[in-house]
């Protein structure tokens, strides 16, 4: 997985082609490709369903019947799409793995960041309960380390914004990833330019973080 982002692979493409067969040469699953769009637009529909019907479910939790539910498909092909999943980026079931193995030795687990969830009565609970405590483990590794990362961002722009003052840019509101800042229209340009800067190097992963970024203009 790692190596697909690095090449900058469409993974729920690539999930979708694995698991409804939609037989995708490989090298067009990349971005880089010609014929990359073709392909992504022949198979818009397949994509969404690879992204919100498997790719986006399993980081979240969600069982084979959830899938099935939330998507009006057979469980038995949700399943089928959660297995293409694990073929293609194995090193994710080891990861849910290991999680496992903490939350059952620790009954706790622990982002890169050092955040902690604890799950003290994790031996008292019944197998279904247990197995909804590993999917809100192994969701709590991604989503809370990605809180943290965010907040380290915000930090860093709010010191950016202290050391240019004439920009007299704040910090608004956050919503999810996105955060919404104010700024005079004559500095937009360079702090949207230092913005991205800051946020994409604010924590190092092993893949790039990129920012997206867009502007509107408010009149007073």
């Amino acid at each position: 997985m790692v190596n697909a982002f690095l090449k900058d692979k469409d993974l729920h493409l690539a999930t979708a082609n694995e698991w409804l067969k939609l037989g995708i040469p490989e090298e067009c699953l990349y971005k880089s490709h010609t014929d990359y769009k073709l392909y992504s637009k022949q198979f818009e529909k397949e994509r969404d369903s690879g992204k919100n019907g498997v790719n986006f479910p399993i980081v979240y939790g969600t069982t084979a019947k959830g899938i099935s539910w939330r998507q009006g498909i057979d469980e038995e092909l949700a399943a089928a799409g959660i297995e293409a999943f694990f073929k293609l980026y194995p090193g994710v079931r080891k990861a849910v793995e290991e999680c496992k193995s903490s939350l059952i030795k620790n009954r706790y687990v622990i982002t890169l960041l050092g955040r902690k969830r604890r799950f003290n009565d994790y031996y008292k609970w019944s197998d279904s309960k247990k197995e909804k405590a590993l999917r809100q483990a192994f969701n709590f590794l991604i989503q809370g380390l990605f809180s943290d990362v965010l907040r380290i961002a915000m930090v860093n722009l709010r010191q950016l914004f202290l050391d240019n003052p004439e920009w007299d840019a704040k910090l608004v509101l956050t919503v999810h990833d996105s955060v919404t800042t104010e700024v005079k229209l004559e500095y937009a340009d360079i702090v949207t330019q230092k913005m991205k800067e800051t946020m994409e190097n604010s924590y190092k992963i092993s893949i790039p973080l990129p920012v997206d970024i867009s502007m509107s203009e408010t009149l007073e």
